[in-house]
This record gives C-alpha cells, structure tokens and sequence, in this order.
C-alpha cells in the first residue's frame, strides 16, 4: 500500500513538471495564420518558442513543484527499509507466538487425554466426560491453527 502512495505521490509531483517543460513551436500555416502548438508541423519551417531551461535551484524544502531529488529518494528508501524491518519484526513476533499456541495445545491436549482432574484457579476440579472431550477437541483444533 505504501509503494502505491510513494508513486502517486511521485506522479502528482511529476505531472506539473512536464507541463512546465512542454516546448512551444510557431509556424504560419498555407492560409497565412500564425499558428501556435506544442507540436511542430508535418512540413514547412517554424520557429521554436518557450525552449524550457533548467529549474532554478531551490534550498527550500516547500517547494511542492521542485522535482523530487537524491535526498527525498533516499528518504523515501529509509522509509521503506523501516517498514520492511518493522513487518519482519512483526512476522518474527507472529512465529515465535504461534510456536509457543502450539506447545501450549499440545500440552492441553496430553493434559486431558491423560487426567480427569485439572487446576483451575488453584482448586483441583474433576471433569465430566463431556467437558473432557470439548477440551480435548479444542486442544486438537488449536494444534491444526496453530502447528501447521
């Protein structure tokens, strides 16, 4: 999503500048008008008029219709590389968490299989058959999300 609005950005900020290089050609036509185009005739001699010329350098960093330079580019890379790092770091985070569901899943899962009797809340509770095999199935069911 990011590199989508980085190029929009760049289009926007690169549009005005081709106008604004847009060369101009005079020429009279074979009915004697003096005509006026960005475009040069197919045939015939015409004068060329507002040749655009380099950008005067700006030390302002406002200038919206400046080209966007080497220093902008650089920043948008380290924007980029920062947001790469920050997604790598979240998907480390992400693995690392599903690994430890998964070891808790699989605990679970011995846990009832093996005994009828858990802690829940510092109290041994024994469980029903019923409640048993619900856990039992939800500890499948979380290996399945989270083992694979």
């Amino acid at each position: 999503m990011n590199q989508f609005r980085l190029l929009a950005i760049a289009l926007a900020l690169l549009l005005p500048l081709g106008a604004a290089q847009a060369v101009t050609y005079k020429w009279v036509d074979k009915d004697g008008h003096t005509v006026y185009s960005q475009t040069p005739p197919e045939s015939g001699n015409y004068q060329i008029i507002d040749e655009p010329s380099a950008p005067p350098p700006s030390d302002t960093a406002a200038d919206t219709n400046a080209p966007p330079s080497a220093s902008s580019d650089a920043a948008a890379d380290k924007g980029q590389k920062a947001t790469d790092k920050t997604v790598q770091r979240l998907s480390e985070k992400s693995a690392k968490a599903r690994e430890k569901n998964c070891e808790a899943a699989k605990k679970n899962l011995q846990i009832y299989q093996v005994y009828r009797r858990i802690m829940v809340n510092g109290k041994a509770v024994r469980l029903s058959d019923e409640e048993r095999q619900k856990r039992i199935d939800k500890a499948k069911q979380d290996i399945e999300e989270f083992c694979q």
